[in-house]
């Protein structure tokens, strides 16, 4: 009996290497898809919150902040430096070779001021590309990546 039992052990040499072999492929998928799931989620919520802080920003700007506009036409200042926060906070993200936009608006349109909005808004969009694993991932969301949108809209409360 003892030697039967060597007999099948010196058969089933090379097996654990065939069955490692097979399935090495599969953990490799799951870890890359894991893996660029979850930063996935991690620059959405960053987005999110960077959105969300600038928003409320925007939303407790006093009047005159808001509705003063430029000689030059470009965005009044507290929404210049509610999208400086917002590009800030995302900064230390590295979603691919596309730079992360954030935009602000009031009632739909550029915050330019001359006049009082009823809503803010503000979007941060990026286009998240995989760098550690781009073959496996590749399958998913393509060569050009997946694109990212946090969008924050606040009723305008102005003092």
């Amino acid at each position: 009996m003892n030697n039967h039992v060597l007999k099948n052990a010196w058969n089933q040499r090379g097996v654990a290497a065939v069955e490692f072999a097979i399935v090495l492929p599969v953990l490799m998928l799951v870890i890359a898809f894991t893996l660029f799931f979850g930063r996935i989620l991690w620059h959405y919520t960053v987005a999110q919150k960077a959105a969300h802080d600038a928003v409320i920003m925007l939303a407790n700007a006093t009047t005159l902040e808001i509705a003063t506009s430029r000689p030059d036409g470009e965005d009044v200042g507290i929404a210049t430096l509610a999208k400086a926060v917002a590009v800030e906070e995302i900064a230390e993200l590295n979603p691919g070779m596309v730079a992360p936009r954030v935009e602000v608006y009031c009632d739909s349109l550029a915050c330019i001021g001359g006049g009082v909005p009823t809503q803010v808004r503000v979007v941060v969009r990026m286009k998240m590309s995989d760098i550690f694993l781009g073959g496996f991932s590749d399958q998913v969301g393509g060569n050009e990546g997946v694109w990212i949108r946090a969008d924050v809209r606040m009723p305008y409360v102005g003092n």
